[in-house]
This record gives C-alpha cells, structure tokens and sequence, in this order.
C-alpha cells in the first residue's frame, strides 16, 4: 500500500497528466476553430469579389452594349449579346442572394454558426451555372466572330 506522500505524488502526476490532455484538446479545438473562421471569410471574401467582377462586366458592357442595340448602328446584335453573356444578370441575383446570407450570418459569427443551409436553400438556383457553362464555347465564338466583323465592337473592347 502507498504511503501518504507517495499517493500525493500520485495525484499530482494525475493532475499534471490531465491538464496537459485538456490543453491538447483545447489547443486542437482553438487551432480548428480559427481554421473554420478563416475558411468562412475566405468563403466571404471570395464571394465579394466575384459579385463585384460580375457587376463590372455588366456596368462595363452589357449594359453599354445593350444601349448600343437601339441606336442607327449598333455596336451588336441582340442575339450576339445574349450568346456572348448568356445568363450573367441572372447568375449576379443569385450571387448577390447568397452574399447577402453570408454577409447577415457572419455578422452574428459564432462557433456554432454553420453556413451550409445559406447553399442549399440557393441550390436550385445555381443550376443555372449549367446554362452558363453550358454556353462557353458558343460565347467565345460568337465573341470572336464579332471582333472580326465590327472594328467598331473590337475597339468598344479594347477601350
């Protein structure tokens, strides 16, 4: 049997092990939390700057391009523009949708927050990504069929 002060250094071994195994596991939950944190404003921020860059391509041609059509000598066709930027004012509303989500549940960021449910509830939305992708190669060729017709398109581009 153990005599007093071998069972207080017992105790303190005990001791000594397991406040080193909770701040292993704390260590490990801080090191997984922050990671989780850094994935969703990464998320976040990625999402701001494709809205933006989808908001530039609209402000920088559709838009210019689609006043175009109704003057003497459009700079394009209707059905030019339409291949050549599909469905991009569509996809802006629902990356906008989905950026508004992310913006409103970081806001309250907490450690059991999740953002999985802001995607799924968009899902059926982002089948139109198929209609876009799905019209690549014919916007870049229609793209480069009217560079090569209008010198008047390809410097609309260029400037």
């Amino acid at each position: 049997m153990a005599t007093a002060q071998e069972r207080k250094k017992i105790i303190l071994c005990q001791a000594v092990i397991r406040r080193w195994l909770v701040m292993r596991k704390t260590n490990e939950l801080t090191k997984n939390r922050r990671h989780r944190n850094q994935v969703v404003r990464e998320i976040l921020d990625t999402e701001r700057v494709y809205v933006g860059n989808l908001n530039t391509l609209i402000e920088t041609f559709i838009k210019p391009l689609q006043a175009s059509i109704d003057q003497k000598k459009p700079l394009i066709n209707q059905k030019s523009l339409t291949a050549i930027f599909s469905n991009v004012e569509l996809l802006i509303n629902i990356n906008k949708a989905l950026l508004t989500g992310l913006e409103a549940r970081y806001a309250k960021w907490s450690n059991q927050q999740k953002i999985g449910d802001i995607f799924i509830e968009l899902a059926p939305f982002m089948k139109s990504y198929t209609q876009y992708c799905g019209n690549y190669d014919l916007s870049n060729e229609t793209l480069l069929r009217c560079i090569a017709e209008s010198s008047e398109f390809k410097n609309f581009l260029e400037t």
